[in-house]
């Protein structure tokens, strides 16, 4: 590697036609210059190690790829990138200026790792949460808590915080059938209005749990009627 530091581009292939007659015919002068932030930055040409920046050198004419590489800490660097056409017999300036601050592959690696761990303990605590949860919901479905019963009928179906169970859902979802049955009848029986409507529907369509039962549709149809009107 040859290293040319005229100022100037035309003079610079001046000396070396003269000093290299015969290599210049293949190769042409590259200067890379910098600032101060990207000094010392590694330069590789094609994906070949040429030194670093600030620097002068010959170059086989072609498509050229230049890239430059500063380090900022052992994850992180500073990058510039560059494809051009270099002529033969030409003289070309490249100036460095570096991108801000970005992963390394060693860095994307090592963030990828954080990455997974964090999200293996995030599922741990959701696990954790979802367990301690469903077992809580679980007491309250068992002690008749429709709220409750809707929640477990949903966690067996998706396997949350238990083991997932269609049997077990199809369990609780027939249990709150049957709970909120019993409740329009007592509640019927009590001489609730809405309770006395939704009965009669009920046997009218033969749904939530009740017989289709014409008979006992009409009773409870004609018994709201009769305290609407009171």
């Amino acid at each position: 590697m040859k290293k040319i530091y005229s100022c100037n581009s035309t003079v610079i292939l001046i000396i070396v036609a003269t000093i290299f007659p015969y290599h210049v015919q293949a190769e042409s002068v590259l200067r890379i210059t910098c600032d101060d932030t990207s000094d010392g930055a590694k330069i590789f040409l094609n994906s070949k190690y040429r030194g670093r920046c600030p620097s002068d050198l010959f170059v086989k004419s072609g498509k050229i790829k230049l890239r430059a590489v500063k380090n900022v800490d052992p994850i992180h660097e500073r990058v510039f990138e560059t494809i051009f056409q270099l002529e033969n017999n030409s003289a070309k300036r490249i100036e460095i200026l570096l991108s801000q601050p970005r992963l390394t592959k060693a860095g994307i690696l090592k963030q990828k790792i954080l990455d997974s761990e964090m999200a293996k303990r995030k599922a741990e605590a959701q696990l954790f949460l979802g367990k301690k949860d469903a077992k809580v919901q679980l007491l309250l479905a068992q002690k008749g808590n429709v709220g409750a019963m809707k929640n477990m009928i949903q966690y067996y179906k998706i396997g949350y915080g238990v083991k997932k169970d269609m049997s077990k859902s199809m369990y609780w979802s027939n249990k709150i059938t049957k709970q909120l049955s019993e409740n329009v009848l007592k509640g019927a029986e009590k001489g609730d209005l809405n309770s006395m409507w939704n009965l009669s529907l009920y046997y009218h369509k033969g749904a939530e749990g009740f017989p289709k039962d014409s008979k006992k549709a009409k009773y409870w149809f004609k018994k709201a009627q009769e305290l609407a009107l009171q």
